[in-house]
């Protein structure tokens, strides 16, 4: 999926996160990374008002929050006026299932919860060749970060 239509796909839908200025916000988790920090200056562009959670600083001219996204108090509270969460976090297969078991913990204790999207790996369907589609059988056998990712 190419990030205009990841950035496309957040946008779907009136939720939550998208009074005041007309623009949808959009949380993004894991937004000092590779793919998050692309998704947020592509929200930004797309006419989404992106709002970047990482353990690091913050920049690109978009709202910022400093904290772990396995932090689940911090994490609720970031929910509360967004119309979409984008799950970029990397890190340690024990993270990444740390990571996603707050979130999830966190969306199933809201009324409306966002829209959520999980990036995931091709990982998970282990070494498998020639055309792999979404509902082909898991593999997570080669390796610990194949395992998170299907366990996420």
């Amino acid at each position: 999926m190419s990030m205009k239509e990841m950035a496309a796909m957040a946008g779907a839908g009136a939720r939550a996160g998208d009074e005041g200025s007309g623009k949808q916000r959009v949380l993004v988790l894991g937004a000092r990374g590779y793919v998050g920090a692309r998704l947020v200056r592509r929200l930004a562009a797309g006419g989404f008002e992106p709002v970047a959670v990482s353990r690091g600083g913050g920049g690109d001219g978009v709202e910022w929050h400093r904290f772990d996204a396995g932090d689940g108090a911090a994490l609720a509270a970031a929910l509360k006026d967004v119309g979409a969460v984008v799950n970029c976090v990397a890190g340690s297969a024990s993270d990444m299932v740390r990571v996603a078991r707050v979130l999830q913990a966190c969306l199933m204790a809201m009324a409306l919860p966002p829209r959520l999207i999980h990036f995931s790996s091709m990982a998970v369907y282990g070494a498998g060749t020639g055309s792999i589609a979404e509902d082909h059988a898991l593999d997570a056998s080669i390796s610990a970060y194949a395992q998170a990712k299907v366990e996420c």
